[in-house]
């Protein structure tokens, strides 16, 4: 479990300041966190109308929260499933940084963990500008770097992969910055083609669905954990 010296120590206003990424430390305090990175799940419908109309969490949203409260109760993070294009992508993350501020001419500063209340957060994949964050991605399938290249604005990325769209929003959200930069990269490419950004600017109405979704999923929380702990 986190206890809260080990969580003041590292935290320092609401993120979690000079502890790189997919550190240990790092993993610790995401634990039991709903985050940026899967806000989509919490955020999926339910199939059934009447569900809908009701306000109810879906089966997704479902799954999400119990996740988090396995977390929560054992104290240790879901074990990622070993996945290639997982480790490319993390592998790659360092070197699609430096070609973003090399083709931008942007300053990047690497972020920790930004905490949002008792029970979220998110991990942006830096600050650009001091004022501004980074959502990096390193697609492993050479064709999926054409769908981003093809698009144009935010509505575009919306469209195409919702999962990413309402990252990017979380941590706008969680960060409050001014604009969020969504950017793929793929080194296999000619250089004009190897980096697409799409700039994503705060949008009000996923910030109402994120804040809204989020009390729900903490209240279906906190009473299973209850529940299973009494």
């Amino acid at each position: 479990m986190i206890t809260d010296d080990f969580f003041n120590d590292l935290v320092e206003g609401n993120v979690l300041k000079h502890v790189p990424q997919n550190t240990e430390e790092w993993e610790r305090v995401r634990i039991g966190r709903f985050t940026s990175s899967e806000m989509y799940k919490l955020l999926t419908p339910p199939k059934a109308k009447v569900d809908k109309e009701a306000g109810n969490l879906s089966e997704t949203a479902l799954t999400y929260i119990s996740v988090k409260v396995a977390e929560t109760i054992t104290g240790q993070k879901k074990q990622d499933s070993y996945a290639f294009p997982l480790v490319y992508g993390k592998q790659t993350e360092p070197e699609a940084i430096e070609y973003f501020c090399k083709v931008t001419g942007f300053e990047h500063e690497p972020i920790g963990f930004i905490v949002f209340g008792d029970h979220a957060g998110g991990s942006p994949d830096g600050i650009i500008n001091g004022t501004e964050i980074l959502e990096m991605k390193c697609p492993y399938a050479v064709e999926t770097h054409i769908d981003y290249l093809m698009m144009v604005d935010q509505w575009d990325l919306k469209r195409y992969n919702p999962g990413y769209y309402y990252q990017c929003q979380s941590n706008l959200l969680f960060s409050d910055k001014s604009l969020c930069h969504f950017a793929s990269y793929d080194p296999r490419y000619p250089e004009k083609q190897r980096l697409v950004r799409i700039p994503v600017k705060p949008d009000n109405d996923a910030f109402d669905r994120i804040t809204n979704i989020l009390p729900k999923a903490i209240e279906e929380k906190l009473k299973m954990i209850s529940l299973l702990t009494a």
